[in-house]
């Protein structure tokens, strides 16, 4: 049976508590928007296989599917709020990927955010394939 915890990933911090298995809420905090009226999205991911790279790849288009919505109320056309909108996207992809407690996710992003150059971390494939 999976295990897994709610965690709520937020610009200033991070905090977890247990809840249903399969499960990542993805959380956006900014400076104005922190605490319960902060935007979340359920990701729910008790349907994939982690231990296949499809379902590594699936789960992490859909946290960052996610953290793009609960962002969105920072997107806009200024540098100011580009930049929220990026350090909030981020941060939020980053926290979710940590919650799950996954190797080979970890791995993924590691890959998708450093590229294919960065030798210092095994590749998705290698560790999938363990």
């Amino acid at each position: 049976m999976f295990t897994s915890s709610r965690f709520i990933a937020r610009i200033v911090g991070v905090a977890a508590l247990t809840v249903l298995p399969s499960l990542v809420v993805i959380e956006s905090a900014s400076a104005g928007v922190i605490g319960e009226d902060a935007p979340s999205v359920t990701v729910r991911y008790g349907d994939l296989n982690l231990t296949s790279q499809e379902g590594i790849a699936s789960l992490y288009r859909r946290i960052r599917y996610a953290a793009g919505v609960v962002c969105s109320a920072l997107d806009g056309r200024d540098p100011m709020r580009e930049t929220l909108w990026h350090d909030c996207y981020n941060h939020a992809v980053a926290n979710a990927v940590l919650a799950v407690h996954n190797e080979t996710l970890s791995a993924y992003h590691l890959h998708r955010v450093r590229g294919p150059e960065h030798r210092d971390v095994e590749t998705p494939t290698n560790l999938a394939s363990r």
